[in-house]
C-alpha cells in the first residue's frame, strides 16, 4: 500500500529548496507533504512564523513547481510574484490567512477602509482557504434577493480550498463546478456524483 504523500515526504531536492528559506527544512518538508493533520508552525530563516496546513498544499506545489508564479518566503508570509509583470505581486498567510490581506493593493480609496475592515471582521473558513465563506456569506446577507446557485471555476477536488462546498453541503444550493487538471476532475466527479443538484465539467475556462 502506498502512503499519500511519502514521496514529497523523502524528496531531496524539494528539501535543498526549502532548506534556503526555512531554519528546520525536514520540519518543513514534512509540512509540505500534506502528511500532517492540524497545522504545523514553521520558522523561517529571518527570523518570521509561519503557520500551515493540507489547505496550502497549491501554494507549496507553486514553491517547488513554478509554472505562472513565484514563491517566495517573506518575514512569515508566502510572497506571491506573478511571471507576468502586468499583476501585481501578493502576499498569503498560510493555515487559512485572511482573504483581505494587504488591501491596499486593490483598494485605492480611503473611503473604503471601513468596508475592508467590515470584510476582515466576517472572515471565516468552512472549506475555504482564506475566509471566503464567510465573507461570501456576509456579502450575500446583504442582496434582498438571490438564487441558490453557484458556479466555481477551478473547483479542484471539491473539497480542499472549496468556495463552493460549504454552499453545496450546508446550504443545499445547486452548482456547475469546472476543473481542467484531470487528477484532481475525477476526485471532484466522483464527490458529486450522485448529487443531481451538481453539474461537473473537466474543461478550461
Amino acid at each position: 500500500m502506498r502512503i499519500k504523500g511519502i514521496g514529497k515526504l523523502f524528496s531531496y531536492s524539494r528539501y535543498r529548496r526549502l532548506k534556503k528559506d526555512f531554519a528546520a527544512p525536514l520540519r518543513a518538508l514534512y509540512a509540505a507533504s500534506g502528511m500532517q493533520s492540524g497545522t504545523v508552525s514553521l520558522q523561517t530563516k529571518n527570523g518570521g512564523m509561519i503557520n500551515t496546513d493540507r489547505g496550502d498544499l497549491p501554494v507549496w506545489d507553486a514553491y517547488f513547481n513554478p509554472v505562472c508564479c513565484k514563491v517566495e518566503i517573506d518575514n512569515g508570509l508566502f510572497h506571491i510574484v506573478p511571471d507576468n509583470s502586468e499583476y501585481v505581486d501578493y502576499y498569503i498567510q498560510g493555515a487559512n490567512g485572511c482573504v483581505t490581506r494587504q488591501p491596499e493593493r486593490w483598494n485605492t480609496n480611503p473611503e473604503n477602509d471601513k468596508f475592508i475592515s467590515w470584510l476582515q471582521s466576517q472572515e471565516r473558513s468552512v472549506y475555504s482557504q482564506h475566509g471566503e465563506d464567510g465573507v461570501i456569506e456576509a456579502l450575500l446577507g446583504k442582496i434582498s434577493s438571490v438564487g441558490n446557485y453557484i458556479v466555481e471555476f477551478g473547483a479542484y477536488d471539491g473539497i480542499c480550498m472549496s468556495n463552493s462546498r460549504y454552499w453545496i453541503k450546508e446550504k443545499g444550493w445547486s452548482a456547475l463546478l469546472i476543473e481542467a487538471d484531470p487528477r484532481f476532475y475525477s476526485k471532484l466527479h466522483d464527490l458529486y456524483k450522485d448529487n443531481r443538484k451538481v453539474e461537473t465539467i473537466k474543461s478550461f475556462v
